[in-house]
């Protein structure tokens, strides 16, 4: 048998725990409970490591190509990432507090002691999950009433029946939820606020190259309009299509047709290779910007699927810790079949691999 912790999880605990997730999985098996709703819990520590370990929460450095140095051209008061980042660490220690509480219910049950003494462990480990939302630095607007559930944890600790007792946590595992509803709301907003912030920054890095690629566009829209003219000329020989190169005020063509009312052929031959010349011109020119508006719009794709992904991340998670707490109402209320707690209806593909589509 395992031996339980028998003190409330210190958060700074969870991250050691997690890694013996694994292992106390493979005593879990054996874990029931004696009373008339008794089953076999352990595949909800089981289902909760799957759903939990289906979410890729790591973006390598390695992937962002275009925008690693992207920070140098962020304004004088820089990108508020501190604040992302500490979001992004509060929402990955949650879910592995969830995994952790998961377990230890499981190796609780396992104990061979009294039904009172289980409810107190119990009580122990819902105060270390209760940490993340009373002592949360980020999220000031918590949801969990304190009071309510000092007297609910008191309540537990003089239970007899351990299943009575996860039943009775019910209420505070619906606001541990909702506070992680809240840390996600957050995320959002930072990943937001991020995204404008960089995206910024990209059109600060490329202005000039961008405001160049402006200019050479009206020089060679000056060079097709002339030469549409011209062309006009040839066909009408209406003096107004004059007046319209004129106005075009190509160079090297204002001196071809200065004070001219008419146009001879070899005239308008002069016209097309001045205009043709300066358009290959303008192309060689073109040799070296293209890679600078290249780089300017393959950084603001890549900023999108950075962002795309970290949005993806906080919707499969905020997904993952509805679907958790429904799972746990289901099994506290002594749902016999462990296909009811996780099921697909509330989770949909989650379970199944589609969630390693996302990244923290």
């Amino acid at each position: 048998m395992n031996k339980t912790i028998t003190r409330p999880i210190r958060s700074s605990e969870l991250k050691t725990l997690s890694i013996l997730a694994l292992c106390l999985l493979v005593v879990a098996g054996c874990a029931k409970f004696t009373k008339q709703q008794s089953e076999n819990i352990a595949p909800f520590s089981t289902q909760t490591i799957s759903m939990i370990g289906g979410l890729e929460r790591n973006l390598s450095k390695s992937q962002e190509i275009y925008l690693r140095r992207i920070d140098s051209y962020v304004g004088e008061e820089g990108a508020p990432t501190e604040r992302i980042i500490n979001l992004q660490k509060q929402v990955d220690d949650m879910l592995t507090a969830i995994t952790v509480y998961s377990i230890q219910i499981v190796t609780i049950s396992e104990q061979s002691i009294s039904e009172n003494k289980k409810a107190n462990l119990l009580a122990d480990v819902l105060e270390a999950l209760q940490e993340y939302v009373l002592n949360d630095p980020y999220i000031k607007n918590a949801v969990l009433n304190e009071q309510a559930n000092q007297e609910l944890i008191a309540k537990v600790r003089q239970s007899e029946d351990y299943l009575g007792a996860l039943r009775m946590l019910s209420p505070s595992i619906n606001e541990f939820s909702a506070h992680a509803g809240l840390v996600l709301d957050e995320l959002e907003k930072e990943r937001k606020k991020l995204q404008n912030i960089y995206a910024e920054a990209i059109d600060v890095k490329y202005g000039r190259a961008l405001e160049m690629e402006v200019v050479l566009r009206a020089i060679r829209n000056r060079q097709y309009d002339t030469m549409i003219a011209a062309v006009n000329y040839r066909n009408t020989h209406d003096p107004a299509y004059i007046d319209e190169m004129r106005k075009q005020a190509v160079i090297h063509v204002k001196k071809v047709i200065k004070n001219k009312k008419k146009l001879s052929d070899e005239e308008l031959r002069l016209i097309h290779d001045i205009t043709t010349d300066r358009l290959s011109t303008l192309n060689e020119k073109d040799k070296y910007l293209s890679p600078d508006i290249e780089d300017y719009h393959a950084s603001h794709r890549e900023l999108q699927a950075i962002s795309d992904k970290k949005e993806a991340a906080i919707r499969e998670s905020r997904h993952a810790f509805i679907v958790w707490a429904r799972a746990y109402q289901r099994m506290a209320a002594g749902k016999t079949d462990p296909a009811e707690w996780f099921d697909i209806s509330d989770s949909g593909t989650l379970l199944f691999g589609a969630a390693r589509r996302a990244v923290f």
